[in-house]
């Protein structure tokens, strides 16, 4: 302690005029309070000099001593730093001498500053249990107001809800003790000290539930001698009666199951708010309302019930009888929120009665529980074949009675509470049943369904057919797991407002248990149900959020999922699953929106169509990721065999599928792309996949059989031919629209392309895409102008000099069986594109130009010259309209093809004079002119001379990469070549 503070707390400790000493120690108090080094240097002084001399000044007969030397105790008691220093022993001692003070005490203030002491402190941790009794007791001294002070009971209520917090047990084994001075004031005709009651018991009412048998024993005997008299004349004055109905809450709420055992008592107490709901105050109503949500912790209490569950083996007869107990009660809670509801007008009336009613159905779900809980230990006990079927059977149909016949009656907010509510209840079955019941062939159940009934006969559309899904029927037998799976999907089919996430995961719980695979079945059936409709279903993003939970849950269960799609009397179930929402997007879903449309809603369908889009793609994105989390062997398994499956759905739906493409404006053109694209992306995209080819060779040799996975690689292929040739639909329709999905897929697989190293590999993608990626080469090449204002095109380029980096790397055009393919190697040579076209005439190139050329045998130089000399006329009949941009290109491309090797020019020198036909295109100025040569009349050495000197590649130098305007400046703008070319044409 700093000399300046230690002598000023000498001095204080010394000076004999008491009252004026505290008045500078509190000064100094203040002083330090923001300064930690200035308080621990006050804090090393309290315990040994000042708390003594506080604790024997506090008593002093002098009331200003006392209530200064309180003040400064009570600063001590809550500074952190302070307080700190205060041992065990002394904070009893500190605690007693309150407690003497507060019951001895004949001066207010002192009566009022030993209680604030109480309420202040940060003792917590120091206060011994024992001393608890004798505290409450001075406390309760204090609410009782000796002296008439409202402040002297506002602290003990301070003091209450402090000791609640610090030490609830204690408190509430003691509630009989310090709650009845407390709920006696609820009827004071004093506002402020009513008030402050309320204010308490709504503190520390979270530790009363449920009362204590000796509180509502003492409860009980008030009210029979002067509470409900007092209430009951409260009703007769206007002005008092919304404090009667709100005193009675607070009874009825701390008398708790005391309540319901004496029936005599009950009848007396609910003849107030009986008076109370027909009152014609809404105030009083409102009152009455919030009151009578407090009858439903009386008649449920939670805890008590969650109690009894597990201590208890309760027998089906005292179940029974507990049930019928139990809906008697809801009876009588409900017979005024019926009323109210049928009848009154006021909005706010409405709101707390709905407030009431969800509360109520909140407490039923701890006593559900507790009655599924003391089936399934009667059940377990249980050898009679009836009884058991008897009570499974009854359970499910009582769901369904009070749930499913209700849910979507009745308005938005209702129905999302009853939904809520009643899955709840499904999920406590399934969760405390034992599994080998509920799913068990020997209990089954009526499925007296009727949206099952509505939806069996329900036709698909014509324009797609939808896969081989086992329809469930109306009055199938099912087990009981089955029926409550329908049960909680019908409850969501008949709702009609907006499903939240939560709701969606409770259902997704109930639906992913993973020792059932008969459920999932169930689940999957009824969700392709959902779209076997004739009409426009405007509610496939509710669907689609459910899908999206549950394929969450089974991502969660990885290594199950994987072990089922080994077992191939399961793995159809599986796939159908993850390929519901390809169908659950090309359905009509919600309209178009039309400029004139006069439903505004309308204006919200791209919302939800994007909603739809996102909530398929957030699980297609990880899909292939997240498989590979598992065993290899069956995520290898899994994926194959969904992507063969996909393949062969989208081959029975091809026309269905063009027909929505083709019509671009609608939302499906968009949706049925963006979703195979996400599946085909995250293939491509996986780490395994790209890398098979390279661990395979690092393994074998090349004349390996392939990859280390070959049938998956063959089912990516199959899936990225049905995605371009899909793609290509939407092209045709629209050429100048840019579709992001398919930029992405071609960039992934230009990556795939790039990481494949082996003959056998490239050939089997050349075989595979090939006639896909001829098409997209054709397409691109007529449409090469609306081409160029997107990405796409340079996504095809790159793509493409990977393939032929590929070819040159594999050999594989050395390959005479590779020429089969040729009608791509044409078309890609006729391409507009020059990138495209440069690389394909690369691979012509002679052996002795470069380390990176091709030598070709004699048996196929012929059809390689053949391809050549068809790649003018090919061009010429491509019929594209742009033919501006044709001519500017087709100089340049005739100066960089390349010459073949001299002994070949000499085998096949006729041919090789009419190569490109003879003609020649020139772009001269502002006019097009098209000026034509017949045939060379030189020889091929000095065609190679003149086609150097026109600024063409000579036999000896790299033609790969020339450019239309590079030629046109070099060649076109010299007068003097375009003479000389005109003197040989004479």
């Amino acid at each position: 302690m700093s000399p300046p503070s230690a002598r000023l707390v000498s001095e204080i400790a010394a000076d004999p005029d008491r009252a004026a000493a505290y008045a500078r120690l509190l000064y100094l108090q203040r002083g330090y309070a923001e300064d930690p080094s200035a308080a621990a240097d006050l804090a090393a002084k309290l315990p040994s000099t000042l708390l003594p001399l506080l604790i024997r000044d506090a008593a002093d007969p002098d009331e200003s001593v006392a209530a200064s030397a309180l003040k400064c105790l009570g600063f001590a008691l809550y500074h952190p730093v302070l307080v700190s220093t205060i041992s065990v022993q002394m904070a009893q001692s500190i605690l007693d001498a309150l407690v003497q003070l507060i019951m001895s005490t004949q001066m207010k203030s002192v009566c009022n500053l030993g209680v604030w002491c109480v309420s202040i402190q940060q003792l917590e941790s120091l206060i011994i249990q024992d001393q608890a009794a004798s505290l409450l007791t001075a406390i309760v001294h204090a609410v009782d107001n000796p002296f008439g002070s409202l402040s002297t009971t506002f602290e003990a209520a301070q003091a209450i809800m402090k000791l609640a917090g610090q030490s609830p047990k204690r408190m509430r084994d003691l509630s009989s003790l310090w709650v009845p001075p407390i709920y006696r004031r609820l009827l004071s005709a004093d506002k402020p000290e009513r008030d402050m009651a309320e204010r308490c018991l709504v503190k520390v009412s979270g530790i009363l539930l449920p009362p204590q048998p000796l509180l509502s024993k003492i409860i009980a005997s008030d009210l029979e001698q002067q509470l409900l008299s007092c209430m009951m004349n409260m009703l007769g004055d206007p002005l008092k009666k919304v404090q009667a109905v709100k005193s009675w809450g607070w009874i009825i709420f701390l008398l708790g199951s005391s309540a319901v055992s004496n029936r005599r008592l009950l009848n007396k107490l609910l003849k107030v708010p009986e008076r109370m709901f027909i009152d014609l105050d809404p105030q009083v109503q409102l009152a009455a309302m919030a009151s009578w949500k407090h009858l439903v912790d009386a008649f449920f209490p939670t805890q008590a019930a969650g109690t009894a569950a597990q201590e208890t083996v309760v027998s089906l007869s005292v179940l029974r009888e507990y049930a019928s107990a139990q809906v008697k009660r809801i009876k009588l809670i409900m017979v005024p929120l019926c009323r109210v509801l049928s009848r009154s007008r006021s909005l706010a009336l409405c709101c707390s009665c709905l407030s009431t009613w969800h509360y109520l159905l909140h407490k039923l779900a701890q006593i559900w529980r507790f009655l599924v809980q003391g089936i399934a230990t009667e059940l377990k006990l249980q050898i009679v074949y009836e009884q058991v079927s008897e009570c499974l059977t009854q359970m499910c149909k009582f769901v369904k009675r009070f749930f499913l016949d209700h849910v979507g009656k009745h308005n938005s907010n209702r129905s999302a509470i009853l939904l809520q509510f009643g899955l709840q209840l499904a999920n406590v079955i399934v969760e405390e049943l034992d599994h080998s019941l509920l799913a068990s062939e020997k209990f089954e159940i009526c499925l007296d369904i009727e949206h099952i009934k509505v939806k069996q006969y329900a036709e698909w559309s014509q324009k797609l057919s939808c896969p081989v899904i086992r329809v469930l029927s109306y009055k199938e037998v099912v087990s009981p797991a089955v029926y409550m799976t329908v049960i909680s999907l019908s409850m969501i089919a008949q709702f009609t407002g907006e499903l939240s996430h939560d709701v969606a995961e409770k259902l997704a719980l109930i639906l992913s248990s993973p020792d059932s695979l008969e459920n999932f079945h169930a689940a999957v059936s009824f969700m392709y149900m959902q779209i076997r409709c004739p009409e426009i279903d405007r509610t496939n993003v509710k669907w689609l959020l459910v899908w999206n939970k549950l394929a969450k849950h089974l991502n969660r269960q990885n290594d199950y999922w994987l072990e089922i799609s080994l077992r191939l009397s399961s793995r159809d179930v599986l796939y159908q699953f993850f390929c519901y929402p390809l169908f659950a997007l090309s359905y009509p879903g919600p309209q178009s929106v039309h400029p004139n449309s006069e439903n505004s809603s309308d204006i919200y369908a791209p919302v939800t169509q994007n909603l739809e889009v996102e909530l398929a793609l957030e699980v297609y994105r990880s899909l292939s990721i997240n498989s590979f989390c598992g065993s290899k062997v069956a995520s290898m398994v899994f994926l194959e065999g969904f992507y063969e499956y996909l393949v062969t759905i989208i081959d029975e739906n091809m026309s269905g599928f063009q027909s929505n493409l083709e019509h671009s404006e609608k939302f499906q053109s968009t949706a049925i792309l963006s979703t195979l694209g996400e599946v085909l992306i995250g293939s491509l995209q996986n780490i395994r996949l790209l890398n098979s080819a390279n661990q395979e060779l690092d393994r074998t040799n090349e004349d390996s059989t392939g990859c280390i996975q070959p049938n998956l690689s063959v089912s990516s292929l199959k899936i990225i031919n049905r995605f371009m040739k899909l793609s290509s639909f939407g092209f045709k329709t629209n050429p100048t629209g840019q579709n992001h999905v398919t930029n992405r897929v071609l960039t992934s697989l230009s990556t795939f392309v790039g990481n494949l190293m082996l003959k056998k590999d490239i050939l089997l993608l050349v075989e595979i895409v090939g006639d896909q990626l001829t098409e997209w080469l054709s397409l691109s090449g007529m449409y090469y102008y609306e081409m160029q204002q997107g990405e796409t095109i340079y996504q095809l380029e790159r793509l493409w000099i990977t393939i032929v980096e590929g070819l040159k790397m594999s050999q594989l055009i050395t390959d005479g069986s590779f020429f089969q393919h040729q009608k791509l190697l044409q078309v890609a040579l006729n391409h507009p594109h020059h990138p495209i076209s440069a690389a394909t005439a690369s691979i012509w190139r002679p052996a002795t130009h470069g380390n990176s050329s091709l030598q070709h045998p004699g048996c196929l130089v012929s059809k390689l010259d053949e391809l050549l000399r068809r790649r003018p006329k090919d061009f010429d009949k491509s019929g594209d309209a742009n033919k501006t941009v044709h001519e500017g290109i087709d100089i340049s491309r005739a100066s960089a093809l390349p010459m073949p090797e001299k002994k070949t020019i000499a085998s096949n020198e006729s041919e090789h004079n009419e190569l490109d036909g003879g003609s020649l295109k020139i772009s001269v100025g502002l006019g097009r002119k098209r000026l034509k040569i017949s045939k060379y009349p030189t020889k091929p050495k000095e065609l190679g001379k003149n086609a150097a000197q026109l600024g063409g590649p000579s036999p000896r130098r790299d033609t790969g990469v020339f450019s239309p305007c590079c030629m046109e400046s070099k060649v076109c703008r010299k007068p003097e070549l375009i003479v000389e070319m005109l003197k040989r044409k004479r």
